[in-house]
């Protein structure tokens, strides 16, 4: 971080701001300067990497919807000269093109308190919320509920 303070430090002293003159110095118009000397230029609040997947948002939806990785769809990219971080990537793919955007939620089918409920979908789970606690469990090809006060 050291770079980074010393760009500002820089910036705001080119800008006019004196070390000693105190905060009445500081104006709006001040810190724009700063801020503009400081900081890589970045339209719309996004960096270049972004901006070189703004074109590619059609086909990268259309991957995504087809199930491919972020990792896969990267690779593609790079075929076609598009070279961005993994992480760019996958910011992009999850904020514009509904990547990890699946259902969320597992439908239960609801049960009175100390009565059981089966589905045949498994994991072993105990949440407590509200002062109800219910407990997955699974066995073999299904699986109980059971909620408790």
């Amino acid at each position: 971080m050291p770079r980074l303070s010393s760009i500002g430090l820089q910036a705001a002293e080119q800008a006019g701001l004196v070390r000693d003159g105190g905060d009445e110095q500081l104006s709006d118009e001040l810190i724009g300067l700063v801020v503009e000397q400081a900081r890589p230029a970045r339209p719309a609040g996004y960096g270049a990497a972004w901006q070189a997947l703004e074109p590619w948002c059609e086909q990268i939806t259309a991957w995504v919807k087809a199930g491919l990785t972020v990792v896969k769809i990267g690779i593609l990219l790079e075929r076609h000269g598009v070279r961005v971080s993994y992480r760019t990537l996958h910011r992009f793919a999850t904020d514009r093109c509904g990547y990890g955007r699946g259902s969320s939620t597992v439908p239960v089918a609801d049960a009175e308190p100390g009565r059981s409920a089966s589905d045949c979908r498994g994991s072993a789970w105990l949440i407590a919320v509200h002062g109800v606690t219910l407990r997955y469990t699974l066995h073999e090809h299904s699986s109980e509920f059971e909620m408790s006060r």
